[in-house]
């Protein structure tokens, strides 16, 4: 799973979470290891369906709490407002934006989609 949620990351794509009874689309900015020792996603939610609980921008979600997550057909440029790549809630990061979609873009450096991102991953508990 690691290496799918830094591929989604690092290729810029939008993701599709369910957590608990609703679902968001997001940006997903960085993944890492919290000092709590649990694994999460910072993402920037930029659509929700269903009883929301998470206020859309910015949110630091527990992979605990993600019952499934999927790509989205559509990339995001990776420049929002107030993202700090040094994620003080996370010790260790795994994953991270590293450059701008639109540096990309002009680099003719476009990442490109393979199998593994259309992965679903279903939580264990339902």
């Amino acid at each position: 799973m690691r290496e799918v949620l830094s591929e989604m990351i690092q290729s810029q794509k939008l993701m599709r979470i369910r957590v608990n009874n609703a679902t968001y689309i997001v940006e997903p900015y960085c993944y890492g290891r919290l000092w709590t020792g649990e694994e999460a996603l910072r993402v920037y939610v930029v659509s929700k369906i269903g009883d929301t609980e998470l206020p859309s921008g910015w949110n630091l979600i527990s992979l605990s709490d993600i019952k499934e997550f999927s790509e989205v057909n559509g990339f995001f440029d990776g420049q929002r407002p107030d993202f700090d790549p040094h994620d003080a809630a996370m010790y260790f990061i795994f994953s991270r934006v590293e450059k701008p979609f639109s540096s990309l873009k002009k680099a003719n450096k476009l990442p490109i989609a393979n199998n593994r991102l259309s992965y679903i991953w279903q939580s264990r508990v339902n």
